[in-house]
């Protein structure tokens, strides 16, 4: 949006993407804030600590017990996928 401002108004790239102008000018004064910023670091440690065997259930609740951190499951499970953290799944023996 800001690379198009400077070759069309505003009011035109507004209308195009049928948002209003305070809307617009909303958003540009308060960007999204990181909420899970103070969690991030912990989460990813508890990861590499668990060598990416642990899913984001089990990591939610080493991080209640060890650390005493008051996180939701769902919570840490979007931080694991914002950050690319895939835990190790068991491969299956086939039946000979």
């Amino acid at each position: 949006m800001k690379s198009l401002r400077r070759e069309y108004p505003l009011s035109t790239l507004l209308k195009l993407m049928g948002m209003p102008r305070s809307t617009y000018y909303y958003h540009e004064a308060n960007p999204p804030s990181d909420r899970q910023a103070a969690e991030r670091p912990a989460i990813v440690e508890m990861c590499e600590k668990s060598q990416f065997r642990y899913g984001y259930r089990r990591v939610a609740t080493a991080l209640r017990k060890a650390a005493g951190i008051r996180i939701a499951d769902k919570t840490v499970l979007k931080v694991m996928r914002e950050e690319g953290l895939v835990c190790q799944t068991r491969r299956r023996r086939k039946y000979r």
